[in-house]
């Protein structure tokens, strides 16, 4: 009896990308106080009891009911278990990553540079970032919404006609600004679709269509974009902040295990030097093929960037969509390199996947830690009336300790010893809180 030959496909593939995602779903605790915040907000008897965000508050800055609801709604149903909120979020990303690794095969790549370009995205530490922390629901919708609206656009030819089409195009664009502010490129992000497209004519026109929300957002809500009311530093935006924002989220990728992408500039000048080689290796290997392959790749990424390249700090959900670009871009460059270009190309996707396992490892280890800390801090603060002050075991743990605090309504005020302080509470490096005075 003889069986055919086994092929690897998309089926197998999603399968390995599930496991190797398995430390982000399987996570039993949080990163930061903004899922404890909202799981306040949805700690009503019933979902219809929920605190609803407004569909028609457009002069509110953060203006993301689509996010703010279907946030709700999963932290009313999943936040009492928090693997199933990460696998959640993790089933998101993996979509994520199937609708690129399907829009680069339908752009030209062979199945397994396509396929290749899935397993990297999902390994990139700013997908691990994203697909890890149950705060960046909005930059997983974005994405989603892009890749619907290029897959879309490439199956037009021979698919429905441009007025349907058009309508779908825009209803996406409408469902990505109803998540981020950021999704105002959401047109940009299309372009890549007409890539050998048989009608680039047609495909041009429909990105255009899908720009028209763009233009009656911005209309409505552009005053209050440029704004930064009070307690929104951060969202002070400057011209002058550009460059080194552009140069943090080009250099974080080859920067292992570097955790946060805002002390990208503070680093050693030998490991900045090791990452800008591993982006000129880049570069030069797409240059190779043409300088319009390093060009577009350039122009792409910084075009997809520009809403968050004015702001005072980088955050690694800010490059999610541009780093779904990058990989799905140098994917279908692939099959025009040479021997010596692919080579330069593997070394540096190498340093970005391995930078990624060291943020999923520290990912899994601040959801145990997390995990411990609440369980020990909620049943605290149910036996004494008065804030309970902690100090820590390891200083090093201060900014992840203050994430887990900052605004939680049920910690009832607990708050950080300062160093030296005396605290009757020790938070440990495992998250147990312990107490220091009888």
């Amino acid at each position: 009896m003889t069986f055919p030959r086994a092929s690897f496909g998309w089926p197998a593939l999603l399968l390995l990308l599930a496991v190797l995602q398995l430390p982000l779903a399987l996570n039993p605790g949080y990163f930061s106080h903004d899922e404890l915040q909202w799981a306040a907000r949805a700690d009503v008897s019933t979902w219809s009891a929920l605190p609803w965000e407004s569909w028609t508050d457009f002069g509110v800055f953060q203006y993301r009911p689509l996010t703010f609801n279907l946030w709700l709604l999963l932290s009313y149903a999943l936040f009492a278990t928090p693997m199933g909120m990460h696998a959640v979020f993790a089933g998101l990303g993996l979509l994520n990553a199937m609708l690129l690794g399907r829009a680069v095969q339908a752009a030209g790549a062979p199945r397994r540079a396509a396929m290749a370009a899935a397993a990297v995205f999902t390994l990139l530490p700013y997908a691990v970032y994203v697909h890890g922390w149950v705060g960046t629901l909005a930059d997983l919708l974005v994405l989603l919404a892009v890749l619907f609206g290029v897959r879309l656009l490439q199956r037009n030819a021979a698919g429905p006609p441009f007025l349907v089409t058009g309508l779908l195009l825009a209803l996406l664009t409408c469902a990505a600004l109803l998540s981020k502010e950021s999704a105002i490129v959401l047109p940009a992000a299309l372009l890549p679709a007409l890539h050998r497209h048989p009608h680039p004519r047609r495909a041009l026109a429909l990105v255009a269509v899908a720009g028209l929300p763009v233009v009656a957002y911005l209309a409505l809500r552009l005053p209050v974009i440029l704004s930064t009311p009070a307690g929104s530093e951060s969202y002070a935006w400057s011209i002058g902040h550009v460059p080194a924002r552009l140069a943090e989220y080009l250099a974080y990728p080859f920067l292992p295990p570097l955790f946060e992408v805002g002390s990208t500039l503070s680093k050693s000048p030998a490991r900045l030097l090791l990452a800008a080689a591993c982006l000129a290796a880049l570069l030069g290997a797409l240059a190779s093929a043409g300088w319009r392959w390093s060009g577009a790749w350039i122009a792409l990424v910084v075009a997809l960037l520009a809403p968050v390249l004015v702001l005072p700090a980088s955050y690694a959900q800010y490059a999610y969509l541009a780093g779904a670009a990058a990989v799905g871009l140098a994917a279908v460059a692939w099959p025009h390199l040479n021997r010596a270009p692919r080579i330069a190309l593997g070394i540096a996707t190498a340093v970005a996947v391995a930078h990624g396992a060291t943020v999923m490892a520290r990912m899994h280890r601040i959801g145990v830690v997390q995990h411990r800390f609440h369980t020990d801090l909620s049943a605290l603060v149910a036996q004494t009336r008065e804030a309970p002050r902690i100090a820590l075991a390891d200083e090093n743990d201060r900014w992840m300790a203050a994430r887990f605090l900052r605004e939680v309504p049920s910690y009832r005020g607990a708050r950080l010893a300062e160093p030296g302080e005396p605290a009757p509470f020790l938070m440990r490096r495992d998250g147990r809180i312990v107490r220091t005075t009888p």
